[in-house]
């Protein structure tokens, strides 16, 4: 499932937040905000929106959330939206460190 995120008065583009294997007991969301919105929270108010609606609408245990460690605008949806990282992990790139944290239902 892959969604645009729009402004919700001029129908701009802003980006777009999806999620895979939403069949899966545990889809993976992906998320993209276009640079010159960041930090007005586009990204945490997409987020909240897929992840309430699939609380309504999906069977899953939880939702999975990578991220970069270096990505700390993706970093702070996740605290915001009060998600506690699962772990941190490698990645095939050595040099950066991925952040798993898992969205409860």
């Amino acid at each position: 499932m892959q969604l645009v995120i729009l402004d919700k008065t001029t129908k701009t583009f802003l980006g777009c937040i999806g999620l895979q294997n939403i069949k899966a007991k545990r889809p993976l969301l992906g998320l993209w905000i276009k640079e010159s919105v960041w930090g007005r929270g586009y990204g945490r108010e997409a987020t909240l929106a897929v992840v309430c609606w699939a609380k309504k609408n999906l069977d899953y245990n939880e939702i999975l959330y990578v991220v970069s460690e270096k990505n700390i605008a993706r970093v702070k949806i996740a605290e915001r939206i009060g998600v506690k990282m699962f772990k941190k992990n490698g990645s095939k790139n050595k040099k950066e460190k991925k952040l798993i944290y898992f969205i409860k239902k």
